[in-house]
């Protein structure tokens, strides 16, 4: 019985090592498709790419989302919402923190000295950004 059994498998070719070379080959291929299609990318495309990855990064979209009024239970308003400006700087991006200081005190109706000091200790404690003034009016 065991002879039989050895001859049907000596006649029958070795499908599964077809199959895993035909596997391996499509994946070989397909990543090869992939890094050619990168390798051009980076070359080929990296100004146009550059320069819309620098677009979208940089393209501000303005949302205004409204709230609705807080009211209590009789109907009366509580709270609403309030356009206001803020202004604010990034201190690793200052240059002489005493002259900015003193162009934009008046501005803002704060001591020169007093802002100085502040976006100083920002800068030394490495704030991304400091607050200039906050609640101002669209004039100013």
């Amino acid at each position: 019985m065991r002879p039989h059994s050895t001859a049907s498998s000596k006649a029958r070719p070795d499908t599964s090592r077809r199959r895993v070379l035909v596997i391996a080959s499509v994946l070989v291929f397909w990543m090869l498709v992939i890094a050619v299609r990168i390798i051009y990318l980076q070359t080929a495309q990296h100004d146009w790419l550059r320069e819309r990855a620098r677009v979208q990064q940089q393209d501000a979209i303005r949302t205004s989302p409204l709230r609705g009024l807080v009211l209590d239970r009789a109907g009366r308003e509580l709270a609403r919402s309030v356009d206001t400006e803020s202004f604010f700087v990034v201190p690793d991006e200052l240059g002489d923190i005493a002259r900015i200081a003193a162009q934009l005190a008046p501005l803002t109706g704060t001591d020169a000295k007093t802002l100085e000091e502040r976006l100083r200790e920002a800068k030394q404690r490495n704030r991304k950004f400091a607050w200039i003034a906050r609640k101002l009016d669209v004039e100013q």
